[in-house]
This record gives structure tokens, C-alpha cells and sequence, in this order.
């Protein structure tokens, strides 16, 4: 503590409680409802809460999540920010920011790459060096307009849904057994309608397998492990799955939601919102969809996701409406460790290249780092990237965007966000970092 009586650290384990209370103030969540949760979450630990405290008490607050996502064909350990909130008497006085810049130096030793955050008001996050990085759409629409989807010999039961056995080792949950979704739980596997049935613990590894089918090299699609599924699986969220055989060939994700519909205006009626849709092909979702098209307690549906993923997965043609809610940001902590993960991939190339991170937040995450080819391998080292006659410079910033696809190097080149010294510098970067369109799916949000 210096002569101000501000502290910044790690949350100790007396102090979980006060940080909860807290978040419950900064976002005006009832404490009582929101305990059970906190507690029960499997991944609470004080080591990822970090706090501003004045004359002892807290006055500002985070959460770190860790994972492991891909970027091409490299998978990157990142952290996730989340719940970075400040007690309303005390806003406004520079706590949150403190907390941001003590956060990025503390990330370092926990060699992590990229942090990541979801953000519905970004300014903060932008002063302090992480970039746009993409956002998250909302279709909306009448249930009934699903009801051009195939037919179906076997009417749907009511979507209810959960995991209820576990006898797959790879997928054993490491905290008391599961409940269902909105509406209770429900047999093991219950057939919903024709080859569509609730999810099982048995269905974890299919749920797996059709998971990475879409998302290996997808940037920012994060590793899913075990005890992760059993996570994502467990309340408010249920899961839902197409199975015509041995095998699991579409799932979905979701919870019903009795509130607001719309984020911008009112109205309450019942919305299942499906958080993720994966599907072996056309066949397999369009079951998926005849069933939610049968769900007539239901009144509107909501499909999260890109919108390039709404468009491939055909739903535009439903008509609905579109709403962007959270905006994914990204930053690097670390940019060697970084191009260590990625190099492997690139091509060979004869010579050498320096490149160049300055960032002005936080002077000492600045880096300079030297690429050295000798036709048959690419190896990263420190060194003086300057004096390169092939190099790129670029802030903080434009290169968070570069590195998880967000704006392809060529682009940041053209619009002068990278500064190459050649055009040979201009061509590795444009080869290195192509355009990746990243996406943080909705059930994975920190």
C-alpha cells in the first residue's frame, strides 16, 4: 500500500464474498440470487480475482478466466476479462484503469499471449490498448416462422433437456451432477422427436467431436476439455441433439429466457435462445430447426452467432430481425510468446525480418523481436529489430487486430495501421496474418 492508501493485487480468500457484493452493486444483481451461482461455479478461485482496495476496502474489481484457443492451426493460451467493475461511490476516479494496467503486467508471468473481453461500452478497454476484434449478432424471430422446415412423423415433447448420467471417463464431471435446463430435468435421453432427443453425459464426446469438426483453426474458438462441457452443460443451459444413428451429427445450446426480448426495446415473451448450433450438414439441421418449430410454449426464438455463420447456417431466410449485443476485444500481453506459437506455420523464407510492437500504455510490454529463416525452419528471437533492413512497426493496437485475423496484414499495411520498410517485409506479413473473420461463440463468454 503507498501513502494513498490504494493497493492493487490478487484477491485473497476472505475476500470472494466482497467481491461478489460488489459486482452485485456495480451491475445491480440481487446478492441473494446471485451466491448460489458464484459459489458453485467449479472454476472459482481468488488467484483470478483481482482488486483495487482504499484504506483496505474494495472499491474495484475483475475476474481472470483462462483458456486455450485456436488462431489458424496454433492454439494460444489467453485470459479472459470479466465482471471489471467499480463501486458507484468510487467511479469515475481512475480505479477501473489502475486495475487494467496492473492486470497486463501481472498477465505476463502467467504466460499467456492475448487477453480477451466482451464489452457492450468499449471506451475504457480502447484507452488501454485492446482493439475490436468482432461482435456477436442476435436473429430474432416468431417461432412459427420455422415451420417451413421438413416434416416430421413423430410430434415433438416440450424442449426441456439436460444431462443426467455419466459414465464416459474423458467427460467425468468434477463437481456434483447436473440439472436440467429451464423446465426440470428429464430422463436420460428422452426422445424429443424423430432422431432428436436430450442431451446425455454418454453424448459428450459426440458433442465434442461435432464441436471441433467446425471450430479447430477458428479464430478465437476456444478448447473445450471434459470438465468444460460439463460447465457449459450445466443451469441456465441445456443441450439438445440429432443423433439418426451411433453418432451425434447436430446439437444445440440453449436456455429459455422469460425478459426481454429485444435488447434495444420492451416486451416478454417466452425466447428460447440457442447460444450454439453445430450441424454435420444441411439434414441434420434442419431437424434441429423442425423441432424448435414445434415448440408452441415458446413465442420467439433467438439464434446467437457471426452473422456469416446465421447466413452459411441459412437461417436469413426466416426473416427476423438482427441485433449486435457484446463486442469482442482483444489485446496482446506478451508478443514473443506469441510468435513462437505461430511460426511453426509460416512458410520458410531466406533472411531476416525484425517487428516492431510499441505500445504507449504500457511501455514496458513493448517488444522487438527479430524472424530468422534459413529456408527450412522459422525461429523467433529478441534483438534489435530496428536496425533490420526488413521490418514492420506497428502499435499495440493494429497488431492485436493483425494477429487474431480480425484485419488481414495486408490490409493493415494499405491503410498504414502496420509500417513495412519493403515491399519483401509487406509480403511476409500479408502471407503471415491473413484475414480470419474471429468469433468468441456465446456459451464460451468470460
Amino acid at each position: 500500500m503507498d501513502g494513498t492508501g490504494i493497493e492493487v493485487g490478487q484477491a485473497r480468500d476472505d475476500e470472494l464474498d466482497a467481491v461478489l457484493r460488489l459486482m452485485c452493486i456495480s451491475f445491480e444483481m440481487p446478492y441473494r440470487a446471485a451466491r448460489p451461482i458464484y459459489y458453485a461455479d467449479p472454476y472459482l478461485d481468488s488467484a483470478n480475482k483481482r482488486v483495487v482496495r482504499l484504506h483496505g476496502q474494495i472499491v474495484s474489481c475483475l475476474s481472470l478466466v483462462p483458456a486455450q484457443c485456436w488462431i489458424g492451426p496454433s492454439v494460444l493460451p489467453i485470459v479472459g476479462l470479466a465482471g471489471v467493475a467499480t463501486h458507484p461511490d468510487h467511479q469515475g476516479q481512475g480505479y477501473a484503469g489502475l486495475l487494467l494496467r496492473d492486470t497486463l503486467r501481472s498477465l505476463q508471468s502467467r504466460e499467456c499471449v492475448l487477453s480477451a473481453l466482451l464489452a457492450v461500452a468499449p471506451d475504457l478497454y480502447l484507452r488501454h490498448g485492446w482493439q475490436l476484434a468482432g461482435s456477436e449478432a442476435h436473429l430474432i424471430l416468431p417461432r412459427t416462422a420455422l415451420l417451413a422446415s421438413p416434416s416430421s412423423s413423430q410430434p415433438p415433447m416440450p424442449l426441456r433437456g439436460s444431462l443426467s448420467h455419466e459414465n464416459e471417463s474423458r467427460f467425468r464431471a468434477p463437481h456434483p451432477p447436473l440439472f436440467g435446463g429451464q423446465g426440470g430435468a428429464q430422463p436420460p435421453g428422452r426422445l424429443l422427436s424423430n432422431h432428436v432427443r436430450s442431451a446425455t453425459a454418454d453424448d459428450l464426446p459426440g458433442l465434442a467431436r461435432c464441436y471441433e469438426r467446425e471450430a479447430t483453426g477458428r479464430a478465437l474458438h476456444c478448447l473445450r476439455d471434459g470438465p468444460r462441457w460439463h460447465y457449459l452443460l450445466s443451469q441456465p443451459h441445456s443441450a439438445t441433439v440429432y443423433a439418426p444413428g451411433d453418432s451425434v451429427e447436430a446439437y444445440m445450446i440453449h436456455e429459455i429466457r422469460h425478459g426481454r426480448v429485444s435488447l434495444h426495446d420492451g416486451g416478454y415473451p417466452p425466447t428460447l435462445v440457442v447460444k450454439e448450433l453445430r450441424a454435420s450438414g444441411p439434414a441434420a439441421r434442419q431437424a434441429l430447426l423442425h423441432h424448435l418449430a414445434a415448440q408452441e410454449r415458446i413465442d420467439q426464438v433467438e439464434f446467437v452467432a457471426r452473422q456469416a455463420d446465421l447466413r452459411a447456417h441459412g437461417l436469413l431466410v426466416y426473416g427476423g430481425r438482427i441485433e449486435t449485443s457484446f463486442q469482442t476485444l482483444v489485446r496482446i500481453v506478451d508478443f514473443r510468446r506469441l510468435l513462437l506459437a505461430l511460426c511453426p506455420f509460416w512458410s520458410p523464407f531466406k533472411g531476416r525480418i525484425g517487428l516492431i510492437l510499441a505500445d504507449t500504455t504500457l511501455p514496458e510490454l513493448s517488444q522487438q523481436m527479430i524472424i530468422t529463416s534459413d529456408g527450412a525452419a522459422v525461429e523467433v528471437v529478441g534483438g534489435d529489430a530496428d536496425a533490420e533492413n526488413d521490418r514492420v512497426i506497428g502499435a499495440v493496437g493494429p497488431w492485436s487486430r493483425v494477429v487474431v485475423g480480425q484485419l488481414s496484414g495486408e490490409d493493415a499495411c494499405a491503410f498504414d495501421l502496420l509500417r513495412p520498410s519493403s515491399a519483401h517485409a509487406r509480403t511476409l506479413i500479408s502471407e503471415w496474418f491473413p484475414f480470419r473473420d474471429p468469433y468468441l461463440p456465446a456459451v464460451d463468454h468470460f
